[in-house]
């Protein structure tokens, strides 16, 4: 019951700009900012129907894949020359993904689909001890990773199944 077999053109290379800013006022205290803009790629699909959608022919499509953005900034602080406390909050531009996007599968409309953009939350700790004359350092840090998955609006109980609400 294979609806369609997609097959993409993934040998396409281009540039990305990434740029930071990193400002220590004291030694206690750090701050920083980032940018990353995501390259696009001019690419090509084939589309080939499966069983369930015997009717149809095999299609070639010339597309556009824009990967995300994301800017972010970060605070550090230091209380002694062993510990080290950090924070950082980065946005990621997922809605990026929508950006020239064609749905091809069951006659959905693009707008049927949407994803949106996330804010991630980073924390970590490290801890510095000499061990002889090496210093040795221990480091945890967690993260949240917001849902960004791709979601179908539509009528379409396959699509639906296939792209559902994320959290």
């Amino acid at each position: 019951n294979r609806r369609v077999t997609v097959l993409v053109n993934d040998s396409e290379t281009d540039y990305s700009v990434n740029a930071g800013l990193l400002w220590r006022p004291s030694s206690l205290f750090s701050f920083g900012a980032v940018y990353r803009s995501g390259p696009e790629f001019d690419s090509y699909r084939m589309t080939v129907p499966g069983a369930a959608l015997s009717n149809s022919s095999s299609d070639f499509t010339d597309f556009t894949f824009k990967v995300p953005d994301s800017y972010g900034a970060a605070i550090s602080f230091r209380p002694t020359s062993a510990l080290t406390l950090s924070f950082d909050i980065v946005q990621i531009e997922y809605s990026d993904l929508m950006e020239n996007f064609e749905a091809w599968l069951g006659g959905a409309a693009a707008e049927d689909f949407d994803i949106s953009d996330g804010t991630e939350y980073h924390g970590g700790v490290e801890y510095i001890f000499m061990v002889k004359s090496k210093p040795l350092a221990l480091r945890a840090g967690a993260y949240l990773n917001p849902e960004h998955q791709m979601r179908y609006n539509g009528d379409d109980a396959f699509l639906k199944l296939n792209f559902p609400e994320g959290d």
